[in-house]
């Protein structure tokens, strides 16, 4: 069973990776919809101050002092922050690294199901459609540019998967096999 499992899980993360080839087709168009060009103006000026710009970012971010109202979205910010120092003010390289970050979503959202005891096919069905959702026109571009929305998946399906693994917690979903027939 753990050989069955293991096998499924490698098949299923890669069978994710080439069906998110599908999202290259608006490669063009990235750029357009990057949702932290508002914040771009703070992170250079943060990154242009050295490690002190830096960390009083961090700290402004962690106290939701960026747009001088409470959001929760701090954490995105950071990452954003972050991903835009190291990819070089890249929309591009955030939009990969959040395609990635949706792969691995998807991925986590078919093993739990699987752990649950749905049948590997209808599990890995499950994952793809999650992740070929957002190559809809406009949800692609209000999901995977916005990393507080992908994080936020992120942190609830692995929650979900971690819960699903542990020996006490496991569920199972009942199949059809085991209802009684009339």
């Amino acid at each position: 069973l753990a050989e069955t499992m293991k096998w499924f899980s490698r098949l299923a993360a890669a069978a994710y990776l080439l069906l998110a080839g599908v999202f290259f087709l608006y490669w063009g168009h990235v750029a357009y919809f990057a949702d932290d060009w508002i914040l771009l103006p703070l992170f250079r000026r943060a990154a242009g101050e050295g490690m002190s710009g830096v960390a009083g970012f961090a700290v402004e971010a962690a106290q939701n002092l960026i747009y001088n109202v409470f959001r929760m979205q701090w954490l995105s910010i950071l990452y954003g922050f972050a991903v835009t120092w190291l990819g070089g003010y890249r929309a591009s390289f955030n939009w990969v690294l959040l395609l990635g970050l949706h792969v691995g979503n998807a991925w986590l959202l078919s093993q739990a199901l699987r752990r649950l005891g749905l049948e590997r096919s209808l599990s890995f069905l499950a994952g793809a459609l999650f992740l070929l959702a957002p190559a809809g026109r406009f949800v692609l571009f209000t999901y995977l540019t916005n990393p507080f929305f992908v994080l936020a998946t992120f942190w609830v399906l692995l929650m979900l998967w971690l819960w699903t693994g542990a020996p006490d917690r496991r569920r199972r979903i009942p199949s059809r096999r085991a209802a009684p027939s009339a």
